[in-house]
């Protein structure tokens, strides 16, 4: 019978704790290491500007010192991680004191050098026998097995057999033979109820518990990790003629921030003189929903946008900062459903939406505003006069440096503050271009560059029906007027797949940076990298637009461009118009973090009839691939190929059985004749 074995459980308990441990220590160092010796390296957390010093010492406060450490998930960790550490080694300890697992070797087990004389091993064991003899350590296992070793390693010096069996086995025993048994402890053996009991609570209370927990709470998530409860809440709310000063109310509506923005003690008054404010400044939509939780978002979203940041408790502020935070993916969900629902100006809306909260900026402001130190005197010397130098930021960034206007009032540092966040923010050269992809031809262009080999030519022809070469040869100057006469990449026929190629330059980066900056966004409360929202669209006619607005515009591609590389490539495709004409379609490019650098491209092309497209024509290689059998076919002709030798072997078997019938007439014949000759001598 199997029994428990202490040592080989004493074994598989420090394996599975050493991979836990391992990676466990190697990420709790190197999160002290990041909080207390290579904090503030990352890139958000320095500032470029006087306005980003206070988000970038925040930033550095919370990702370096106890500010770092102190959240759930490195706390719970490092807990876990000592208790592992302090089994750990006490599974050591007991793996070095257990008598089965150690080398045995006498003279280490009492305390003698090799080649001590007799006298000195008895003294050794008297003195060790007596420490540990078990009626003077009653009920110490310890005590009892070190007794029982000493009295072996004794044995092992003083017996001639057992030193034998020492020197050729290692064990005074002699050979030992295989042992198998259970890695538990065999205290399991004392309670045997113990091992049902924790076998019952680990399959019917932990997993079930375990499971169902994950499961409960990761089918609350769809796509863009947005919770399906605020997918729900969009879709009832989100309306085709919601603009910018509806949408803070709506993202407030979503689950994640009501869980935010549940209350909190000492709320009602400040929250109550931010409401009085909005509502006299006519900046708060009149709310639509009566939620005390949703009101109080909507309220922090307007007081972020309106930048009274600093009218707002601890409290609230840090809930603001979560709900920024989280604000990006519920943006996405909002695009996403207002692209399903073919709302275009919907669409824009909650992209520009998305820039104002990166900026801290809300309708009736400036693009300028996002510079430093820009505020009305500087606006209106850029953008008023007889000769405005720019109206958005966009326009002013394409001017040289030296001639921007709005500078004269602005110390020599907040001038410096300007021109830097003027590098930080990008600078767009876009190209577009249009093609069909032309499988079919690269496909002729190949098999033409593969010549064949002339006389390999003329043999496969030499062997060849003379129809089939007819036709070959007909098919191979087909292909040849096909190739001459195919349609162009640019050209573009009814119901082709067509690409826009879509090349993004930011010539604000120098050719040898190939990484763009984070944002330039120092109201927002962490670090932020640009993206960039591609819409194509059919172009709305000035004489049709009303129409074209309550029908819905097709909308033929909506896409994210997230890449920080200085140039970015990025193909839309969409189908062909079904009928021949000249058409124009709209390429709007949209900043999801900064005011004032949106573009429209217009996108003119001619779609030519189907008809003109040249006659298909096979390769001759399909040609031949005619003449071959099918499956079918091969399949039928050897049934019959079988048919026809089973009938072979039927006639010479027939064949075999009529010689055999006519030998033996033979015979017959001849038996007869000799038995007439016999009766005619007989007579005589």
């Amino acid at each position: 019978m199997l029994e428990y074995d202490n040592s080989a459980f004493y074994y598989f308990a420090i394996t599975l704790l050493g991979i836990y441990i391992l990676p466990s220590t190697y990420y709790v160092i190197m999160e002290l290491l990041q909080a207390f010796v290579l904090g503030g390296d990352d890139v958000g957390a320095k500032a470029r500007t006087k306005q980003e010093q206070a988000k970038a010492k925040e930033l550095k406060r919370q990702s370096t010192g106890f500010q770092r450490l102190n959240n759930t998930t490195f706390i719970s960790n490092l807990c876990i991680l000592v208790l592992a550490w302090m089994t750990f080694i006490y599974l050591i300890a007991l793996v070095s004191n257990d008598g089965e697992v150690n080398q045995f070797d006498p003279y280490v087990i009492l305390g003698l050098e090799q080649g001590v004389a007799t006298a000195e091993i008895k003294k050794a064991y008297r003195k060790l026998s007596l420490k540990y003899h078990p009626d003077k350590n009653i009920g110490d296992k310890v005590a009892e097995e070190m007794f029982m070793r000493v009295a072996k390693a004794y044995e092992a010096l003083t017996n001639e057999a057992a030193r034998e069996n020492y020197e050729k086995y290692g064990n005074p025993d002699g050979k030992q033979s295989l042992e198998v048994s259970i890695g538990l402890p065999s205290i399991l053996l004392d309670n045997p109820k113990v091992v049902l009991v924790l076998y019952l609570i680990a399959m019917v209370v932990v997993i079930p518990s375990v499971v169902g927990l994950w499961y409960a709470n990761s089918k609350q998530y769809g796509e863009k990790n947005v919770m399906y409860e605020t997918y729900s809440a969009f879709y009832t709310l989100l309306q085709d003629n919601h603009r910018m000063r509806n949408l803070p109310e709506i993202l407030a509506a979503s689950a994640e921030f009501r869980q935010i923005n549940e209350s909190k003690p000492g709320d009602a008054e400040p929250l109550g003189v931010l409401l009085t404010k909005m509502r006299n400044e006519k900046v708060l939509v009149k709310p639509k929903i009566e939620n005390p939780n949703i009101l109080r978002g909507n309220l922090l979203l307007h007081a972020h946008l309106v930048r009274v940041k600093d009218q707002l408790t601890p409290v609230l502020v840090k809930d603001l900062n979560s709900m920024l935070s989280h604000s990006f993916d519920l943006v996405e969900g909002l695009i996403e459903i207002s692209h399903q629902r073919k709302w275009l100006e919907t669409c824009i809306a909650t992209i520009r939406f998305s820039q104002c909260l990166v900026q801290a900026l809300w309708l009736n402001s400036h693009s300028l505003e996002q510079l430093p130190h820009f505020g009305d005197q500087e606006i209106k010397a850029v953008t008023k006069g007889p000769k405005p130098q720019a109206k958005t930021l966009g326009e002013y960034l394409k001017v040289p440096e030296k001639d921007r206007k709005g500078l004269t009032n602005l110390s020599e540092e907040q001038k410096a503050d300007v021109l830097e966040a003027c590098r930080l923010i990008p600078r767009l050269s876009i190209k577009t271009e249009l093609f069909v992809e032309e499988e079919e031809k690269d496909f002729l262009d190949d098999e033409e560059a593969e010549q064949e080999d002339p006389e390999k030519k003329r043999l496969r022809e030499k062997d060849m029906d003379k129809k089939l070469l007819k036709r070959i040869r007909e098919a191979e100057a087909a292909a040849i007027i096909a190739r001459e006469k195919a349609p162009r990449g640019e050209q573009i026929f009814e119901q082709d797949l067509v690409t826009l190629r879509v090349t993004l330059t930011r010539e604000n980066l120098p050719p040898s940076v190939d990484k763009a900056p984070p944002v330039h966004a120092p109201h927002f409360p962490r670090t932020v990298y640009e993206s960039w929202w591609l819409i194509l669209t059919d172009k709305t006619l000035p004489a049709n637009k009303a129409q074209q607005t309550a029908e819905g515009i097709n909308i033929h591609a909506i896409e994210k461009i997230t890449e920080q590389t200085r140039t970015v490539v990025h193909e839309l495709r969409f189908m062909a118009p079904p009928r021949a004409g000249n058409y124009e379609m709209e390429l709007q490019v949209l900043s999801d973090c900064y005011l004032g650098l949106d573009e429209t491209i217009s996108v003119p092309f001619e779609v030519l009839p189907a008809a003109e497209l040249p006659e298909y024509t096979a390769h001759p290689e399909d040609l031949e691939l005619d003449n071959d059998p099918t499956i079918f076919e091969q399949v039928m002709a050897g049934n019959v190929d079988e048919s026809s030798d089973e009938e072979d072997d039927d006639d010479e078997e027939e064949g075999d059985g009529a010689g055999e019938k006519v030998e033996k007439g033979k015979r017959r014949q001849q038996v007869a004749v000799e038995d007439d000759d016999e009766d005619e001598e007989d007579d005589d």
